[in-house]
């Protein structure tokens, strides 16, 4: 073989060469850019995410911390006002008060259902529930025709369901703490 024909059969292996390693390096060098465009999407939506949460479940302990308020405000006003019947007065506002809160808590636990972790969102269907009930033994206890022994039953009631409620709330912390931070809340601490 010639010089001439050895020369040119390089110059062809080396020009392959050349294209071949630069379709390589392209096609790897796009795989890693993919790959780093598509984790760091997915880390942002993540953040984005936990974020939400953060935000749903503080909405969520806020509203419970006003309705717990207004329940107070509403047990006051209760033994405070002689109340007649055709009274719109500081009791019958009160109970507006509460239920008007009732209703923001249950808004906020649907931002639970949109955002939370499905634990999450049982428990603040749990803390619903729970609010719900001393909401209505709280109604109950208010009510103008109660004789003293049905008034002491939605006292008792009342009690119960504040019990039930304080239990519940104590759950759906300990589980955003589960979730947000990772670790499991020692009670006793």
């Amino acid at each position: 073989m010639d010089e001439g024909k050895a020369a040119l059969y390089a110059a062809i292996i080396g020009f392959a060469a050349a294209i071949i390693g630069a379709a390589v390096g392209g096609w790897a060098s796009w795989r890693a850019a993919r790959h780093q465009v598509i984790g760091g999407a997915e880390n942002e939506h993540r953040h984005w995410v936990r974020q939400e949460r953060r935000t749903a479940y503080g909405h969520l302990i806020r509203c419970a911390h006003a309705l717990d308020e207004s329940i107070v405000g509403a047990g006051r006003a209760a033994k405070e006002t002689d109340r007649p019947e055709d009274d719109d007065g500081h009791f019958v506002q009160a109970l507006r008060t509460m239920t008007d809160h009732f209703q923001a808590l249950c808004t906020a636990c649907d931002e639970i259902y949109i955002f939370g972790s499905r634990p999450l969102a049982e428990s603040a269907v749990d803390l619903r529930r729970a609010y719900g009930t001393l909401v209505q033994a709280t109604l109950k206890a208010g009510n103008l025709g109660l004789d003293s022994d049905e008034l002491a039953q939605a006292q008792e009631d009342s009690r119960a369901a504040e019990d039930i409620r304080s239990e519940a709330f104590g759950d759906f912390l300990s589980a955003c703490h589960r979730e947000l931070v990772g670790k499991q809340v020692d009670p006793t601490r």
